[in-house]
């Protein structure tokens, strides 16, 4: 079996049916096993990284092999937004122009990140690795509010997973990645406990009018308080958690008053 000391050591030879140079990585278990290059110098800089990948396989920042056809995180966004253009011109798709609008805004936004003093847009796909991915999250979240953070990290991870649906790397990244996305339910909670300080009794009591009339008023003491009363029980589908997501939402919605909770 052929020793690897150096990334001189794999084979980069001209095939001259495809006018590419061709890689064979199938040594290392690499995915694609044979990418092609319009020039030498790509085929060497590709082998370079590939045969330190290699020689850091155990590493968990291990970086996914790309196809040469698309070199930039960029080209990796386009890709997305046309798929999502296609969603949204899709009549059995629940997606339409307004939310492929927000996958546009979202594009926008991440191009303009700056990773390790580098644009995300420019950054070559193959040396986006676990910790890019975690540093995509800490700067959108130092950045922009939480919500917004959570918006655009998922627009980021779906296009990291079209990529690897695609081919185009060899592992979906942010599997990798460890990250601590925020409790917007929490969040709720808590502005629900604030409104209702303020919601003038006779709607809390539509707001439960639906309920058993022996659990009305556990219900908006929990609801007031974010706590049950000592020695009271509540059916198991009224958990504090519900009855103040419910009244949340009724709340900022007041059609769904009628509804039962």
């Amino acid at each position: 079996m052929k020793k690897f000391s150096s990334y001189q050591d794999i084979t980069n030879k001209y095939d001259s049916t495809v006018d590419r140079w061709v890689l064979n990585l199938r040594p290392f278990g690499l995915v694609p096993s044979r990418p092609k290059f319009k020039t030498k110098a790509e085929a060497t800089e590709f082998a370079k990284q590939a045969f330190e990948r290699w020689l850091n396989r155990d590493s968990d920042d291990e970086c996914a092999v790309t196809k040469p056809d698309i070199p930039r995180r960029r080209q990796c966004f386009k890709n997305f937004l046309a798929m999502s253009l296609e969603r949204a011109h899709d009549p059995d798709e629940k997606f339409t122009l307004g939310s492929q609008q927000n996958h546009i805004d979202n594009v926008i936004a991440l191009n303009k990140l700056t990773i390790n003093d580098q644009r995300l847009e420019k950054m070559m796909l193959r040396s986006v690795g676990k910790s890019v991915v975690e540093s995509v999250w800490k700067s959108l979240r130092k950045s922009v509010a939480a919500r917004t953070a959570d918006d655009r990290f998922s627009t980021f991870k779906q296009a990291i997973r079209l990529s690897f649906k695609q081919r185009y790397i060899a592992r979906d990244l942010c599997e990798l990645a460890e990250i601590t996305l925020p409790n917007f339910d929490e969040d709720k909670i808590k502005r629900t406990i604030a409104a209702c300080a303020k919601v003038q009794f006779s709607t809390l009591e539509k707001i439960v009018q639906h309920c058993a009339p022996e659990d009305r008023l556990k219900i908006i003491f929990v609801t007031r308080t974010g706590s049950a009363p000592r020695g009271s029980r509540l059916p198991s589908r009224y958990t504090a958690k519900s009855i103040r997501l419910k009244a949340a939402s009724i709340l900022t919605n007041p059609r769904s008053m009628s509804a039962p909770p």
